[in-house]
């Protein structure tokens, strides 16, 4: 589980670019953290898949009205590292499709989950 993307990560968001590009590195570490068991070993997993259906489980804290797509662009970061460290081959549309669950709220578990689906 990993916590929701930081405002500096969503596209409607002004700002310097340093404080977005810390906000970036700080998401991808945690990131990376969030999926070190998967990656020790990814072969026991049969990682890397080569196309892969994302699913993607906001929970939140309140019942505001937020934008998806905005909290979408803001799990780039996320995804990036899901290649880099081999789970998945590319993040193109041709290989990786991200898919958005029905939000849930819930003040005490907010964040995201993201589980990856092999495709064949």
């Amino acid at each position: 589980r990993l916590p929701l993307p930081p405002p500096e990560l969503r596209s409607n968001k002004r700002g310097h670019w340093a404080t977005r590009e810390k906000a970036r590195e700080d998401y991808r570490a945690e990131t990376a953290v969030a999926i070190l068991p998967y990656t020790q070993g990814p072969e026991r997993w049969g990682f890397p898949w080569e196309r892969v259906t994302a699913y993607v489980d906001f929970t939140f804290p309140d019942w505001r009205v937020r934008d998806l797509a905005n909290f979408l662009e803001g799990l780039k970061p996320a995804f990036d590292v899901l290649q880099e460290r081999g789970l998945i081959i590319e993040d193109d549309w041709k290989h990786f499709s991200p898919k958005l669950l029905p939000p849930k709220v819930s003040r005490a578990n907010q964040g995201v989950e993201i589980r990856l689906e092999k495709v064949v």
